[in-house]
């Protein structure tokens, strides 16, 4: 049974999902400032994972237009698969517990939560249909 304010919170996530299209990086990452992408132009697997797990579950759940939004996880996916999977098989590019952005070089750094949220967004992307 769906709540009364419902169709509020649906709405606010379609809101917030094409503010987060018009914030990604052209390679499909988001930076740990996705505000100020120029100076903190290191690209974070944590915040791509969870949009894209999002995205992906908006889409899925047909709460998101895939004309709009399934271009914009295949290409976050993109990112996650061919860039943060590094060729050891760890996951790359988790800005380090911070409370703020960070320009430091983070390319090697992996976390445990940020490898979750890697697992998130595959998960969830492999529901969709890409046909």
């Amino acid at each position: 049974m769906r709540s009364a304010s419902g169709g509020h919170y649906v709405q606010v996530f379609q809101q917030f999902a094409a503010r987060l299209v018009e914030l990604q990086g052209s390679d499909g990452a988001w930076r740990t400032s996705m505000l100020d992408a120029d100076q903190f132009p290191m690209p974070d697997t944590t915040g791509t994972a969870c949009f894209t797990r999002g995205l992906a579950f908006g889409v899925n759940s047909v709460l998101l237009a895939p004309t709009t939004f399934k271009a914009s996880a295949r290409k976050a996916w993109g990112w996650l698969s061919g860039v943060a999977l590094q060729p050891s098989g760890e996951v790359g590019f988790c800005q380090p517990a911070g409370d703020q952005p960070t320009s430091t070089n983070f390319s090697n750094s992996t976390s445990d939560f940020c490898v979750g949220m890697f697992l998130g967004a595959a998960a969830e992307v492999s529901r969709m249909d890409f046909s």
